[in-house]
């Protein structure tokens, strides 16, 4: 199985577990938190990732 498809699955398999809890509560306030969660994560790591992969470009262009 390919990494994008299992990846895939997860991010569907999580809209569907939020919409289901949303449904179930009536609130979207769950379904707010997590994506807040989420995107703290994300703007937490990116300037990391960006780094690393910029330095790996570097290193792999230099010993090439």
């Amino acid at each position: 199985m390919r990494k994008g498809t299992s990846l895939l699955k997860i991010v569907l398999f999580l809209g569907l577990v939020l919409a289901i809890i949303q449904k179930i509560t009536g609130s979207s306030a769950f379904t707010s938190s997590v994506l807040e969660i989420f995107q703290a994560i994300i703007v937490t790591a990116m300037p990391a990732v960006i780094m690393i992969a910029g330095i790996y470009i570097l290193i792999r262009c230099l010993f090439r």
